[in-house]
């Protein structure tokens, strides 16, 4: 018995011995190396900027707007309202503008552009039927209020910038389907002072929705080809910041 607790003492004596000896030949412990910092994860685009009029103001090259006007016989002016949309399809941008002479109200040009390069005159080629004549649009929009594939154009009309301000209602043409505008007389009754606007799908619904500025601020849902809605007054605890700030909305005041 007392020959096996030597042995035990002596094996656990070599254990410990050769546990010494190998920590004091391994050395320190290697500093362990720092985690990376994740890289920001990139914000993902406002679904209501998708197809808005301020995504649609983007066109792939610079656009010289008064060899533009120049081009179809106006004074080389730089009128306020200028939008860009693709109206025939071609693949080339087009340019609409509020009408370059008048102040006191007159039809919007629809300039084409053309394979080659230049433009044409082409405003009764795609609005088909009533042209339009706003009397002082400040804004024009240009997206899919119908849903159709095809762009439309909405004019934010102030009316006659003089006393007694009698204001004036906007003007909405929707694309039939096949390349053409039609005018809507939707928002004859709706007149005011309207000074700018934006247009996108804020509500998530797949449909444009157009926001107006005037006194009191308009927002117009659309629902494929029928005129849904107008709320005022309400309309910042009804609309994200974030979606107004999609939209090119700074406090009311638009930026694009």
């Amino acid at each position: 018995m007392k020959t096996i607790t030597q042995f035990i003492y002596v094996v656990f004596a070599v254990l410990i011995f050769a546990m010494g000896a190998v920590t004091a030949n391994s050395g320190p412990l290697p500093t362990p190396r720092p985690r990376p910092t994740p890289a920001p994860r990139p914000t993902p685009p406002l679904t209501a900027d998708i197809g808005s009029s301020y995504s649609n103001s983007k066109v792939p090259y610079p656009i010289d707007i008064e060899a533009v006007l120049t081009t179809l016989g106006y004074p080389p002016n730089d009128p306020a309202p200028v939008a860009y949309g693709d109206f025939n399809r071609d693949g080339i941008p087009d340019v609409v503008f509020g009408n370059p002479v008048s102040v006191t109200g007159g039809a919007p040009v629809i300039a084409l552009g053309q394979p080659g390069g230049g433009y044409i005159d082409g405003t009764t080629q795609i609005i088909s039927g009533e042209v339009p004549e706003p009397i002082n649009p400040r804004k024009v929009l240009v997206a899919d209020f119908n849903g159709d594939g095809w762009p439309d154009i909405f004019f934010v009309d102030f009316g006659i910038d003089a006393e007694p301000f009698p204001g004036s209602h906007n003007w909405l043409l929707l694309s039939d389907g096949t390349g053409h505008l039609v005018y809507q007389s939707s928002f004859m009754d709706l007149v005011g002072n309207h000074h700018t606007g934006s247009a996108g799908d804020i509500d998530h619904s797949g449909h444009m929705a157009i926001f107006v500025e005037n006194q009191h601020p308009l927002l117009h849902l659309m629902n494929s080809t029928i005129f849904l809605s107008t709320m005022g007054r309400v309309i910042s605890r009804l609309i994200p910041r974030e979606c107004l700030l999609a939209l090119g909305w700074h406090h009311f005041g638009a930026v694009n």
